[in-house]
């Protein structure tokens, strides 16, 4: 997807190339009555998930696909780890949506949000499981927890993949007693 395409472009047909599994060259040869059939059945197929799931609306996702003639609107962090999870994809689906899909950084690991997400993607989770781990995370982790000042990020890396395989009670549980290397960069929910 180089050969001079914009940032914007790229992200514009991400979620299309990931869905319908076809290649950049694939999107580059076409012309644009195919890629924008492509647009529309990726919409379709979006819709279809994420629709039922309520994690977008219809318009909103039109706007992602820049469909009706608009410019894309690119989706929030949070609503892209929402859909991989409805998506059912994996961790490394997951980072692919991050990284190239939205152009932001992968997994933010020192974000208990991102670390459940992508314990989640892992073992092929939904949302509802995601948002019931949150909820204990939230309720049970101290609010009183002092938060260590100094970056863990290699080491909680490290410790999340010895961890990830573990049943979700233990991984909560393993999260509970490192929260104050998990909250460290986490926004309080809104």
């Amino acid at each position: 997807m180089s050969r001079g395409l914009g940032d914007v472009y790229k992200r514009q047909v991400y979620m299309t190339l990931e869905l319908l599994c076809k290649t950049p060259q694939q999107w580059m040869d076409a012309d644009v009555e195919q890629q924008a059939a492509w647009r529309v059945e990726t919409y379709k197929k979006l819709n279809m998930v994420l629709g039922k799931k309520k994690i977008v609306s219809r318009p909103t996702l039109r706007r992602w696909l820049a469909l009706d003639g608009e410019n894309a609107v690119f989706p929030k962090r949070e609503q892209i780890l929402k859909m991989a999870l409805a998506l059912s994809f994996d961790e490394e689906q997951l980072q692919r949506c991050l990284r190239q899909g939205i152009q932001e950084p992968g997994i933010q690991i020192n974000d208990y949000q991102e670390i459940l997400c992508l314990y989640c993607a892992a073992h092929h989770l939904d949302n509802n499981k995601y948002e019931d781990m949150l909820q204990i995370f939230e309720q049970e982790a101290s609010e009183d927890t002092e938060l260590k000042q100094k970056s863990h990020t290699s080491q909680l890396w490290n410790m999340y993949r010895v961890q990830k395989d573990k049943e979700p009670a233990d991984f909560l549980e393993w999260m509970l007693e490192h929260a104050s290397i998990c909250l460290l960069y986490t926004s309080p929910s809104p």
